[in-house]
């Protein structure tokens, strides 16, 4: 086909998508310019809600847990991170991508970024005091309700989600047990550990206070 008029078309759809692509190269050079770190240290908390050396120990703490692959197109672990602290910090996908100029990063790969590891439930131990149990009581005596304090009690291991809602309670438990072996003994503890080890579940995580 001979047509100067198709040649010349296709030239201009030629030239529009090579300019395309010179732009997206462009703003992609520009964003990994500008650097968070480099941002004034009250403007970096207030966006963050920790400092400078707080987040690059979070960074280098997690990057034996988080895989980095080689695409030029991926995610840095900085950025994972910052979006993820940013998201936290604001509180929506939407507030995140329109507040924090210096991520320039869209609401789908926010998304991306913060997706990678999600927490299901936050966990803690808390003793709830009884009165003594019949010094005759020969499979429950006093002394094991004994707690650390010298309290009687049974310490029962709670589980809520993010709206403060309980979703999950083990009340079996004296207060001399203390809250790591309680959870050694939990069915969730074996239930995670199978959907980490069986199915390659990586991404659900409990917080709970280091004793």
């Amino acid at each position: 086909m001979n047509n100067p008029r198709i040649h010349l078309f296709v030239g201009i759809l030629l030239e529009e998508d090579r300019d395309r692509n010179y732009m997206r190269v462009s703003r992609r050079t520009l964003r990994d310019e500008l650097n968070p770190f480099e941002m004034p240290p009250r403007h970096f908390i207030q966006l963050f809600r920790l400092n400078q050396e707080c987040v690059v120990n979070l960074i280098h703490s997690l990057e034996p847990h988080i895989p980095q692959t080689t695409n030029i197109n991926a995610i840095s672990l900085q950025k994972k991170v910052l979006a993820t602290l940013h998201f936290l910090a604001v509180g929506s996908f939407q507030n995140a991508v329109g507040s924090c100029c210096w991520l320039s990063m869209s609401q789908t790969s926010m998304s991306l970024a913060i997706a990678q590891i999600w927490v299901v439930g936050a966990i803690d131990g808390t003793h709830v005091e009884i009165q003594a149990p019949p010094q005759t009581d020969e499979e429950h005596p006093p002394f094991v309700y004994l707690n650390r304090k010298g309290r009687l009690s049974i310490n029962v291991m709670l589980i809520s989600d993010a709206n403060a809602k309980i979703i999950g309670c083990s009340a079996r438990f004296p207060g001399s047990v203390h809250d790591s072996a309680i959870w050694q003994m939990s069915q969730i503890k074996n239930y995670l550990r199978s959907q980490y080890e069986e199915h390659g579940n990586k991404s659900s995580h409990l917080i709970g206070i280091k004793n």
